[in-house]
């Protein structure tokens, strides 16, 4: 572990700084040898300060107003100026290179006054006038202002008069008047007085320009911005602009805080740096901060910020650098905490703050010391946490001197519980071993610790602004109620006693939420615990004697004595159905805590705004008090009285306990009021059990609170819902269960409801009323006995219906076994409200066989379903399931209508009809399902006649799977036969016969006899697979007359390998020749392709396996056909070309003169020959190009040629020759005709 003084190179900041003290050159050197100067001030010192006090250079020069807070080096700053100024030999002490190399503009060169304002009464111009006059006259000028009056209201001209003199004497060197703690003075100002004083501040703005004199004035705040001064808005303005301001501000005190007071080495800043590292997680912002934690420590940095701030409540003359010297001072043997971050921040000035006498004098201030004091010494007596005692003491101390930070003291501003973690580096040493983030984990911490603080004050001195969480010292909140009730307790009356114990008592058994003024009974709920349920009561504060009479008895009664003064109780009145509570042995400390109780319930009454919550705060700690003190003294403290016999409350228990009785879990901590309950529970079971000895015993808990809905649940289960564990609980204690199945003929209960209906002759109802009779203004059925709610005698009931013993008639219903999903949906009051029950209907054995024969049964069953046979009826429920997930399933074929060969089968109508029918026979079926007991098709509704249209509905569905299967075994072929339909040429016959063949399909299926006849479906089969055979024979016969054979193949391979083709290949270069005739005859040489095998099985499956056009190829000339044809256009485009050529070339316009001679020799040799060079190659192609090249090609096509003469229509040899005429006209208008040549493509 180390101190804090191995960490700090520390140097204490102890004294004030006075102005004149600078006017002593060995007390000089020492001061500007120890300012510490920031980066920041350098900037300030170098291109600001000192550029504005030389005169070596013409500048606009200013006035300099230097502004620093108290303890922020003001007049340091000042003092090593001034200083510099004055003595050239303490230039080199200066700490900062460019500062020292700037002030060589200043040092030496200025004679100095110094002088502070303080708490003059005189007039700012006086002063000034008197300092200046006294000051010029030790350095041996002789210099007097005028007086005031004799002066308007300009000093310039006499400060020019003054610096004449003064350059007389002091040639080289200029006058720098500066000036501290001005700021007090201009406060002390009133508003006739300040314009003056701000005119002389003007004057000597204004008189440095054109002048050796300077002026510096020090002050705490900005004045410029005062509002004090607003009134002299366009003088302050006039000061301004012969003004620069110089702000020391929080970064130039830190940097002096850090570089002088704490101040550290490489070494002792990499061991903080370590050591704060592992706290970063603890503080938001503190990783990013870490330089400035590490350059400060083991102060924290807000608490410079914090410092500055409180000077705004009017604490004067705090030193903020003396202060934490001081501090620092008192840490340095101790050790640095490992457990928690050593950082100390603005809480700790505290201490200081309430020891200083003075600070109490600003009213503010000593009402902020008063509430903190008053604040530590609560959380010293009551604070409930004493491990957090110092933590809580560190936030009131936080939160005291942010109070000062806000301008108005009674602001509702503050600070959240992050803000003061953060800023007062707040930790709890283990918090690191929770989960979750640390810093969140503190912030909860804090909250709680906050909030302990205001229940131990009871919300006093100390608030919370919900609008923003920030919580602060409310200087508001200042009443001593805890005064107000120890007034109120002698006047307490033994009635107002017994009021409190009644309000305390209504606390403690929970009956708060029906308090009303003057009622001393409430409804109330005792367990019965071998039965496990609740039975209803009252609960009485008062003695038997005492009760309200008008109410009607229920099954017991719970009374609460008063302890003060109870009245006697008479022998007369004593019952098997009260239990008596009397606190008899309550000692001194009960007495208390009920005698400020009552004090302050009574005080709340007539209390408003904050104090009423105070005085409930405060009611709410004696009631807690008092129930302590009673879970602690209740075995001796209370008496129960039952029956005339009184003995201590725990006796009664002897053999059991409260958490039996209670049901607590082995976790849960019992109440006053599950022990005062457990008790009455206990003494009152046998009176229970004699009120109704057989009513059910429940597996779960039975209240009057849950019993409707536990009613609801067993009622699901009989409408087809999921059992509960409460349904199955309220079932089964009913005796209506076998194993899992609803079966109430062997509950008693049951069998008591149907011997009521059973005692009433035959077709006679029974009544609500003769099942339910009144006791005590509630409802049972068979009190005597039973004593059954009348939601148990519903589930009863329900449970006869479902089981088809009996019928129940609500309003607008009657519920019968096939109609039990209707406890669902009626509302549970309609229900619990029925009208009477009745005994159910004889079977229908008509309709009872219609419906076996429906689904396939043997009709003869219907006597066994008499009988009482389940096992016929689940047989039945199994057919119903299956043909309805069969019409399901179905129904989607029947709307898509059986498409075949491009139409359905099932026409509009007919497939509307079919859905229709098999909709309503699966909605029956559905109804069916209901009947789930032989009892229930006692309640068969639909008759023999309905179900026999069902039957027909049946049996116009199987006709339709029946077609389906037909239309599914004739679709592949129907399928196959439509595409041979788009292969072949249609004016084959057999595109006849099938056309044919498929009419006769469609005639037939649309036909509801015939199509469901063996035989025209093997007949349409045979056909259909006959025209699919006669269709292959086609197919291939056409395929091998447009495909080559093997002979064939290798022909047109010798053609496409001809010299001929060869050398047309080379002509087709020459440009006046028609290349296009060559590239169609290639192309149709390509098209002409050679027969592939067609695999007989694959053809079966389909229809075009070649893909081969047949109607498209069908009128083409067999293969062996356009063979030869290629042959002889081969023969017919070389005898042509050759033709044209030569005569191209023949042409009195050729002029062979252009070409070389060799090329020439070969155009010579081709006119007289008629025959190609050999070899044949381009050289040949390329000297015709040259030589054609000055004859204009003219293109035609075949097509626009017919199209020009008439697109082929009859016509006179004139008419024909004029579109001929016409169209060469048109070819070569504005063309030299001698040289045009027309080619036709």
């Amino acid at each position: 572990m180390k101190k804090y003084g191995e960490l700090i190179q520390f140097e204490p900041v102890t004294t004030i700084i006075k102005l004149k003290e600078s006017a002593e050159q060995h007390k000089a050197q020492q001061l500007v040898a120890s300012y510490v100067i920031s980066d920041k001030m350098a900037l300030k010192l170098a291109d600001i300060i000192i550029p504005q006090l030389q005169f070596e250079e013409s500048v606009d020069n200013k006035s300099l107003w230097v502004v620093g807070n108290y303890g922020s080096g003001k007049s340091h700053l000042m003092s090593v100026i001034s200083a510099v100024a004055e003595f050239p030999e303490l230039a080199k002490y200066i700490t900062n290179d460019k500062v020292r190399h700037a002030a060589g503009k200043i040092t030496g060169k200025f004679k100095v006054i110094r002088f502070e304002v303080g708490a003059s009464k005189k007039a700012f111009a006086d002063i000034v006038t008197d300092n200046l006059t006294s000051s010029l006259a030790e350095m041996g000028i002789d210099y007097q202002f005028p007086s005031m009056d004799e002066i308007s209201s300009n000093h310039k001209p006499y400060f020019e008069e003054m610096m004449a003199l003064f350059h007389q004497r002091y040639p080289d060197q200029g006058l720098l008047l500066i000036c501290d703690e001005i700021l007090d003075y201009l406060r002390s100002r009133n508003q006739q007085q300040l314009p003056l004083d701000m005119a002389m501040m003007r004057v000597m703005g204004e008189v440095i320009d054109g002048t050796r004199f300077r002026f510096i004035c020090g002050v705490q705040e900005a004045i410029f911005d005062s509002t004090q001064l607003a009134f002299a808005t366009q003088e302050v303005k006039r000061i301004r602009d012969r003004a620069e301001q110089v702000l020391i501000t929080r970064d130039d005190i830190k940097y002096v805080v850090a570089e002088r007071l704490l101040k550290k080495d490489a070494q002792q800043l990499h061991w903080i740096r370590e050591y704060l590292q592992q706290f970063t997680s603890c503080f938001d912002r503190m990783n990013e901060r870490l330089d400035e934690f590490v350059r400060m420590f083991p102060v924290h940095p807000d608490y410079i910020n914090t410092f500055e701030r409180v000077h705004g409540a009017g604490i004067e003359q705090r030193q903020v650098l003396r202060s934490l010297s001081r501090q620092m001072q008192a840490l340095m043997e101790q050790q640095v905490p490992l457990d928690k971050p050593g950082v100390f921040s603005y809480d700790t000035y505290w201490d200081e703050l309430r020891s200083d006498p003075s600070a109490k004098t600003n009213p503010d201030v000593g009402q902020v010391i008063d509430v903190g004091e008053t604040l530590f010494t609560r959380i010293d007596q009551a604070y409930p946490t004493a491990t957090e005692v110092d933590f809580a003491k560190r936030l009131v101390a936080g939160l005291a001197i942010h109070r000062l930070t806000v301008g108005d003291v009674y602001n509702e501003m503050g600070a959240t519980a992050a803000e003061l973690r953060d800023s007062l580096c707040l930790y709890l040493p283990g918090i690191e071993q929770l989960p979750g983030e640390k810093s969140k984990n503190l912030e909860t911490q804090i909250v709680a610790v906050l909030t302990k603080i205001r229940k131990t004050v009871n919300g006093q001195f100390f608030s919370k602004n919900k609008a923003n969480d920030q919580f602060f010292l409310d200087l508001k909140k200042t009443e001593d109620f805890d005064a107000y009730i120890e007034n109120k307790i002698p006047l307490l009356t033994d009635d107002s006693r017994n009021g409190a114990y009644r309000e305390a008592m209504l606390q403690i058994l929970e009956e708060t939420d029906m308090q009303q003024p003057n009622i001393q009974m409430w409804r109330h709920e005792l367990k019965w615990l071998d039965r496990n349920v609740n039975r209803p009561g009252w609960m009485f504060l008062g003695s038997p004697n005492e009760r309200e009479t008008a109410k009607p008895p229920l099954d017991y009664y719970m009374y609460f004595i008063q302890p003060y003064n109870p009245p006697k109780q008479k022998k007369e009145y004593i019952r098997s159905d009260e239990v008596l509570f009397i606190l008899q042995n309550a000692d001194g400390d009960f007495d208390r805590s009920l005698n400020y109780y009552a004090a302050a319930i009574d005080l709340h009454a007539s209390a408003t705004g904050n104090a009423k919550n105070v005085y409930k705060l405060k009611a709410d700690g004696y009631l807690r008090e008092m129930q302590t003190w009673l879970k602690s003294h209740f075995k001796d403290a209370y008496i129960a009285q039952y029956n005339g016999q009184s003995k201590p409350m725990m006796d009664w228990l002897k053999g059991t306990s409260v958490r039996n009785i209670s049901g607590l879990g082995d976790s849960q901590i019992g109440s006053l009021k599950d022990i005062f309950e457990s008790v009455a529970s206990h003494i009152l079971a046998n009176h229970f059990v004699s009120l109704a000895p057989e009513y059910p015993t429940f597996s779960q808990w039975i209240t009057y609170e849950n019993i409707e809905s536990a009613a609801k649940d067993a009622l699901s289960v009989v409408s087809g819902g999921a059992a509960t564990k409460r349904a199955n609980a309220v079932l089964d204690a009913l005796e209506l269960l076998d194993g899992d199945k609803i079966s109430p003929l062997q509950s008693r209960y049951a069998q008591a409801v149907l011997a009521v209906l059973q005692s009433k002759p035959q077709g006679q109802v029974v009544n609500q009323a003769e099942l339910l009779e009144a006791i005590n203004s509630r409802l049972y059925f068979k009190p005597e006995i039973f004593r059954l709610e009348p939601e148990w005698l519903l589930v009863l009931i329900a449970c006869l219906v479902y089981s088809g013993e009996l019928e129940l008639v609500v309003v607008g219903h009657t519920l019968t076994a096939s109609d039990v999903v209707k406890f669902k949906s009626i509302s549970f009051d309609v229900l619990k409200d029925f009208k009477h029950i009745q005994a159910p209907k004889d079977f229908n054995i008509t309709a009872l066989k219609s419906l076996l024969t429906l689904l396939d049964m043997n009709d003869g069953l219907a006597t066994s379903i008499q009988q009482g046979d389940e096992s016929i009826v689940r047989e039945m429920l199994k057919r119903t399931e299956m043909l309805i997930n069969e019409l399901v399933k179905g129904h989607q074929s029947v709307k898509d209508r059986l498409p075949l060969w491009g139409q359905s089968v099932l026409e509009e109508g007919e497939e509307q009809t079919l859905s229709t029918q098999l909709s309503e026979l699966k909605n029956f079926l559905e109804t069916i399902q209901r009947y789930d007991k032989p009892g229930k098709l006692k309640n068969l509704k639909a008759t023999a006649a309905e179900i026999a249209a069902f039957q027909q509905i049946l049996q116009a569905w199987h006709n339709f799977v029946q077609l389906k299967l037909v239309v599914n075994e004739l679709a592949p072929l129907c399928a196959y036969l439509k595409e041979a339909q788009l292969v072949l040429p249609e004016q084959l016959a057999w595109q006849e016969q099938v056309k044919l063949a498929r009419d006769a399909l469609r005639q037939g299926l649309a036909d509801p006899v015939l199509r469901g006849d063996e035989s025209f479906k093997s007949a349409q089969i045979n056909v259909l697979t006959a025209l699919k055979a006669e269709y292959a024979k086609h197919y291939i016969e056409l395929y091998m007359r447009v495909r080559l054979d093997s002979s064939e193949e290798k022909t047109k391979a010798k053609l496409l390998s001809d010299e001929r083709l060869a050398e047309l290949d080379i002509l087709s270069g020459i440009a006046l020749l028609p290349a296009q005739q060559l590239a169609d005859w290639r192309k149709d040489a390509a098209q002409l392709q050679a027969a592939k095998p067609i695999d007989p099985k694959q053809l079966t499956m389909n229809a075009n396996p070649a893909e081969f056009n047949a109607r498209q190829e069908s009128g083409k000339a067999p293969a062996s056909e356009q063979l030869k044809n290629l042959e002889q256009r081969l023969d017919s485009i070389q005898s042509d070309w050759l033709s044209n050529l030569n005569s191209l070339l023949d042409d009195p316009f050729i002029n062979l003169e252009l070409l070389k001679p060799d090329q020439a020799q070969l155009i010579r040799d081709f006119i007289q020959q008629g025959q190609l060079p050999e070899p044949m190659d381009f050289t040949f192609v390329q000297a015709v190009n040259l030589v054609l090249a000055g004859l204009e090609e003219v293109r035609i096509s075949s097509v626009e040629l017919v199209n020009a003469l008439g697109q082929g229509m009859p016509q006179s040899r004139d008419e024909m020759s004029d579109r001929f005429n016409r169209l060469l006209t048109k070819l070569c208008q504005g063309k030299n005709l001698n040289k045009v040549r027309i080619i036709i493509d």
